[in-house]
Protein backbone atom coordinates (compact mmCIF):
# COMPACT_ATOMS: atom_id res chain seq x y z
CA UNK A 1 0.00 0.00 0.00
CA UNK A 2 2.77 2.38 1.32
CA UNK A 3 4.90 1.86 -2.54
CA UNK A 4 1.24 2.16 -4.65
CA UNK A 5 0.96 5.52 -2.95
CA UNK A 6 4.36 6.40 -3.59
CA UNK A 7 3.90 5.98 -6.85
CA UNK A 8 0.75 7.51 -7.55
CA UNK A 9 1.74 10.32 -6.25
CA UNK A 10 5.41 10.30 -8.32
CA UNK A 11 3.21 10.31 -11.45
CA UNK A 12 0.90 12.84 -10.17
CA UNK A 13 3.48 15.10 -9.60
CA UNK A 14 5.26 14.44 -13.35
CA UNK A 15 1.88 14.93 -14.89
CA UNK A 16 1.93 18.26 -13.66
CA UNK A 17 -1.73 17.35 -11.63
CA UNK A 18 -2.51 19.06 -8.47
CA UNK A 19 -5.28 16.99 -7.22
CA UNK A 20 -6.86 13.72 -7.62
CA UNK A 21 -10.61 13.51 -7.67
CA UNK A 22 -10.93 9.71 -7.46
CA UNK A 23 -8.93 6.53 -7.66
CA UNK A 24 -9.64 3.14 -8.29
CA UNK A 25 -7.11 0.09 -6.74
CA UNK A 26 -7.28 -2.88 -8.46
CA UNK A 27 -7.13 -5.93 -5.61
CA UNK A 28 -6.35 -9.26 -7.35
CA UNK A 29 -8.86 -11.10 -4.94
CA UNK A 30 -11.99 -11.06 -4.01
CA UNK A 31 -13.24 -8.25 -1.90
CA UNK A 32 -16.64 -8.15 0.50
CA UNK A 33 -19.10 -6.30 -1.18
CA UNK A 34 -20.76 -5.52 2.49
CA UNK A 35 -17.77 -4.90 4.32
CA UNK A 36 -15.04 -4.06 1.71
CA UNK A 37 -12.61 -6.03 3.23
CA UNK A 38 -10.61 -9.04 1.58
CA UNK A 39 -12.16 -12.25 3.33
CA UNK A 40 -10.45 -14.64 1.38
CA UNK A 41 -8.56 -16.51 3.47
CA UNK A 42 -6.90 -18.56 0.56
CA UNK A 43 -6.46 -15.78 -1.78
CA UNK A 44 -4.31 -12.68 -0.49
CA UNK A 45 -4.56 -14.91 3.08
CA UNK A 46 -2.00 -12.22 4.57
CA UNK A 47 -4.48 -9.26 3.61
CA UNK A 48 -7.61 -10.70 5.52
CA UNK A 49 -9.31 -7.80 7.44
CA UNK A 50 -7.98 -5.66 5.58
CA UNK A 51 -9.78 -2.98 3.99
CA UNK A 52 -8.02 -1.60 0.72
CA UNK A 53 -10.07 1.14 0.54
CA UNK A 54 -9.56 3.04 3.61
CA UNK A 55 -5.66 1.87 3.23
CA UNK A 56 -5.25 4.08 0.23
CA UNK A 57 -7.63 6.80 1.64
CA UNK A 58 -5.87 7.19 4.58
CA UNK A 59 -1.82 7.75 2.38
CA UNK A 60 -3.49 9.19 -0.56
CA UNK A 61 -6.09 11.69 1.19
CA UNK A 62 -8.78 11.26 -1.83
CA UNK A 63 -12.12 8.91 -2.30
CA UNK A 64 -10.77 5.34 -3.38
CA UNK A 65 -12.87 2.51 -4.76
CA UNK A 66 -11.17 -0.86 -4.91
CA UNK A 67 -12.60 -3.69 -7.34
CA UNK A 68 -11.24 -7.21 -8.06
CA UNK A 69 -8.71 -6.48 -10.72
CA UNK A 70 -10.80 -9.49 -12.95
CA UNK A 71 -13.96 -7.57 -12.67
CA UNK A 72 -12.20 -4.12 -13.48
CA UNK A 73 -10.83 -6.27 -16.43
CA UNK A 74 -14.20 -7.06 -17.94
CA UNK A 75 -15.73 -3.46 -17.00
CA UNK A 76 -12.97 -2.36 -19.31
CA UNK A 77 -13.66 -4.48 -22.13
CA UNK A 78 -17.32 -3.99 -22.03
CA UNK A 79 -16.58 -0.04 -22.55
CA UNK A 80 -13.49 0.08 -24.24
CA UNK A 81 -12.63 -3.36 -25.38
CA UNK A 82 -14.06 -6.44 -27.47
CA UNK A 83 -16.93 -7.04 -24.98
CA UNK A 84 -18.32 -3.51 -26.29
CA UNK A 85 -20.42 -5.66 -29.08
CA UNK A 86 -22.56 -7.67 -26.40
CA UNK A 87 -24.60 -7.44 -23.18
CA UNK A 88 -23.45 -11.06 -22.02
CA UNK A 89 -19.99 -12.47 -21.90
CA UNK A 90 -17.66 -14.17 -19.74
CA UNK A 91 -14.01 -12.52 -19.05
CA UNK A 92 -11.45 -14.65 -18.12
CA UNK A 93 -7.88 -13.89 -17.14
CA UNK A 94 -4.82 -15.97 -17.46
CA UNK A 95 -2.03 -14.50 -14.98
CA UNK A 96 -0.36 -15.93 -12.17
CA UNK A 97 -3.73 -17.27 -10.75
CA UNK A 98 -6.87 -17.69 -12.43
CA UNK A 99 -9.90 -15.01 -12.41
CA UNK A 100 -12.97 -14.50 -14.31
CA UNK A 101 -15.26 -11.62 -14.44
CA UNK A 102 -19.05 -12.04 -15.40
CA UNK A 103 -20.88 -9.57 -16.98
CA UNK A 104 -24.79 -9.75 -17.77
CA UNK A 105 -27.51 -7.58 -19.15
CA UNK A 106 -24.48 -4.89 -19.33
CA UNK A 107 -23.47 -4.84 -15.78
CA UNK A 108 -20.60 -6.35 -14.12
CA UNK A 109 -22.13 -9.42 -11.58
CA UNK A 110 -20.32 -9.64 -8.26
CA UNK A 111 -22.43 -12.60 -6.91
CA UNK A 112 -24.38 -11.98 -3.60
CA UNK A 113 -20.90 -11.02 -1.49
CA UNK A 114 -18.84 -9.75 -4.35
CA UNK A 115 -16.69 -13.50 -4.68
CA UNK A 116 -18.22 -14.23 -8.00
CA UNK A 117 -15.72 -15.54 -10.51
CA UNK A 118 -13.17 -17.10 -8.61
CA UNK A 119 -13.10 -19.93 -11.16
CA UNK A 120 -8.66 -20.79 -10.19
CA UNK A 121 -9.66 -23.17 -7.38
CA UNK A 122 -12.09 -25.72 -9.35
CA UNK A 123 -10.56 -28.71 -9.28
CA UNK A 124 -9.36 -30.86 -11.96
CA UNK A 125 -9.84 -34.31 -12.19
CA UNK A 126 -6.32 -36.54 -12.28
CA UNK A 127 -4.27 -34.03 -11.16
CA UNK A 128 -2.77 -33.56 -7.45
CA UNK A 129 -0.37 -30.78 -7.64
CA UNK A 130 -0.71 -28.53 -4.64
CA UNK A 131 -2.27 -25.08 -4.70
CA UNK A 132 -1.91 -22.34 -2.52
CA UNK A 133 -5.69 -22.76 -1.43
CA UNK A 134 -4.55 -26.09 0.28
CA UNK A 135 -6.55 -28.67 -2.29
CA UNK A 136 -4.93 -30.46 -5.05
CA UNK A 137 -5.30 -30.54 -8.83
CA UNK A 138 -6.93 -26.91 -8.68
CA UNK A 139 -7.28 -25.26 -12.23
CA UNK A 140 -4.57 -22.10 -11.60
CA UNK A 141 -2.04 -24.85 -10.68
CA UNK A 142 -2.02 -26.40 -14.52
CA UNK A 143 -3.23 -23.23 -16.21
CA UNK A 144 -1.59 -20.59 -14.58
CA UNK A 145 1.64 -17.95 -16.17
CA UNK A 146 3.79 -20.03 -13.64
CA UNK A 147 2.60 -23.10 -14.44
CA UNK A 148 2.72 -22.67 -17.99
CA UNK A 149 6.47 -20.95 -17.23
CA UNK A 150 7.86 -23.75 -15.67
CA UNK A 151 6.52 -26.90 -18.43
CA UNK A 152 8.23 -24.38 -20.67
CA UNK A 153 11.51 -23.87 -19.20
CA UNK A 154 11.16 -28.21 -18.39
CA UNK A 155 10.73 -28.97 -22.35
CA UNK A 156 13.74 -26.12 -23.21
CA UNK A 157 16.59 -26.44 -21.29
CA UNK A 158 18.98 -23.20 -20.93
CA UNK A 159 16.31 -20.96 -22.08
CA UNK A 160 15.02 -18.59 -19.53
CA UNK A 161 11.40 -17.80 -19.01
CA UNK A 162 10.80 -14.48 -17.53
CA UNK A 163 7.76 -14.60 -15.42
CA UNK A 164 6.38 -11.00 -17.05
CA UNK A 165 6.86 -12.20 -20.34
CA UNK A 166 7.57 -16.10 -20.26
CA UNK A 167 6.18 -17.33 -23.41
CA UNK A 168 8.37 -15.50 -25.94
CA UNK A 169 9.53 -19.05 -26.99
CA UNK A 170 7.13 -19.98 -29.99
CA UNK A 171 7.61 -23.72 -31.66
CA UNK A 172 5.81 -26.71 -31.97
CA UNK A 173 6.41 -27.79 -28.28
CA UNK A 174 5.15 -24.81 -26.54
CA UNK A 175 2.43 -24.49 -29.03
CA UNK A 176 1.92 -28.01 -28.35
CA UNK A 177 1.70 -26.76 -24.15
CA UNK A 178 -0.17 -24.23 -24.61
CA UNK A 179 -2.92 -25.97 -26.45
CA UNK A 180 -2.91 -28.31 -24.03
CA UNK A 181 -3.48 -25.97 -21.37
CA UNK A 182 -6.06 -24.17 -23.49
CA UNK A 183 -7.97 -27.64 -23.75
CA UNK A 184 -7.80 -27.85 -20.18
CA UNK A 185 -9.32 -24.68 -19.66
CA UNK A 186 -12.11 -24.83 -22.21
CA UNK A 187 -12.95 -28.04 -20.45
CA UNK A 188 -13.70 -26.13 -17.51
CA UNK A 189 -15.31 -22.28 -18.97
CA UNK A 190 -17.61 -24.98 -21.53
CA UNK A 191 -19.69 -25.81 -18.26
CA UNK A 192 -19.26 -22.36 -17.49
CA UNK A 193 -20.92 -21.68 -20.76
CA UNK A 194 -23.67 -24.53 -20.36
CA UNK A 195 -24.84 -22.74 -16.82
CA UNK A 196 -24.73 -18.93 -18.20
CA UNK A 197 -24.83 -18.88 -21.82
CA UNK A 198 -23.19 -16.17 -22.70
CA UNK A 199 -22.63 -14.95 -25.89
CA UNK A 200 -18.84 -14.14 -25.35
CA UNK A 201 -15.81 -15.94 -24.25
CA UNK A 202 -13.25 -12.67 -23.71
CA UNK A 203 -9.88 -14.55 -22.76
CA UNK A 204 -6.78 -12.12 -21.53
CA UNK A 205 -3.39 -13.88 -21.38
CA UNK A 206 -0.34 -12.65 -20.08
CA UNK A 207 1.72 -15.09 -22.04
CA UNK A 208 3.65 -12.48 -24.54
CA UNK A 209 3.33 -13.51 -27.63
CA UNK A 210 2.10 -16.94 -28.03
CA UNK A 211 -1.46 -16.01 -26.66
CA UNK A 212 -3.11 -17.73 -30.04
CA UNK A 213 -2.64 -21.45 -29.54
CA UNK A 214 -3.89 -20.94 -26.29
CA UNK A 215 -7.38 -19.59 -27.37
CA UNK A 216 -7.27 -22.09 -30.05
CA UNK A 217 -6.88 -24.96 -27.40
CA UNK A 218 -10.33 -22.82 -25.42
CA UNK A 219 -12.38 -22.77 -28.05
CA UNK A 220 -11.47 -26.58 -28.80
CA UNK A 221 -12.51 -27.65 -25.70
CA UNK A 222 -15.84 -25.02 -25.20
CA UNK A 223 -16.47 -26.83 -28.87
CA UNK A 224 -16.29 -30.48 -27.94
CA UNK A 225 -17.85 -30.34 -24.34
CA UNK A 226 -20.63 -26.98 -24.21
CA UNK A 227 -23.62 -27.67 -25.73
CA UNK A 228 -23.86 -28.09 -29.56
CA UNK A 229 -26.36 -25.06 -29.28
CA UNK A 230 -24.54 -22.74 -26.96
CA UNK A 231 -21.04 -23.45 -28.91
CA UNK A 232 -22.63 -22.19 -31.87
CA UNK A 233 -23.52 -18.72 -31.07
CA UNK A 234 -20.50 -18.20 -28.73
CA UNK A 235 -17.72 -15.99 -29.74
CA UNK A 236 -14.12 -16.96 -28.12
CA UNK A 237 -12.02 -14.58 -28.81
CA UNK A 238 -8.86 -12.55 -27.17
CA UNK A 239 -9.38 -8.93 -24.90
CA UNK A 240 -8.95 -6.46 -26.99
CA UNK A 241 -7.26 -4.39 -24.54
CA UNK A 242 -5.06 -6.97 -24.42
CA UNK A 243 -3.25 -7.02 -20.64
CA UNK A 244 -4.02 -2.85 -20.20
CA UNK A 245 -8.59 -4.46 -19.55
CA UNK A 246 -7.71 -3.88 -15.94
CA UNK A 247 -5.78 -0.55 -16.05
CA UNK A 248 -8.10 0.91 -18.51
CA UNK A 249 -11.44 -0.55 -16.46
CA UNK A 250 -10.12 1.15 -13.23
CA UNK A 251 -9.41 4.71 -15.42
CA UNK A 252 -13.26 4.76 -16.90
CA UNK A 253 -14.50 3.30 -13.31
CA UNK A 254 -12.77 6.51 -11.61
CA UNK A 255 -13.64 9.06 -14.26
CA UNK A 256 -17.46 7.38 -13.86
CA UNK A 257 -16.93 7.82 -9.76
CA UNK A 258 -15.50 11.19 -10.55
CA UNK A 259 -18.05 12.97 -12.35
CA UNK A 260 -21.22 12.21 -9.84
Amino acid sequence: MDHAARLLDALRVSAGIDNLAAVVAAVPGPLDTDSELVRSPTILSSWVGLDPRKELEQRLGVPVHAENDALLGAYGELHLGAGRRYANFLYVKVSHGIGAGLVIDGHPYRGSKGFAGEIGHTPLRGHTELCRCGNRGCLETVVSVSALAAQIAHTHPGVETDLRFPLQVNDPVTERILDDAGRTLGGILAAFCNLLHPEALIVDVELGASTGALVQGITTAVSRYAQPAIAAGLDILPAGLGTRAELLGALRLATTLATH
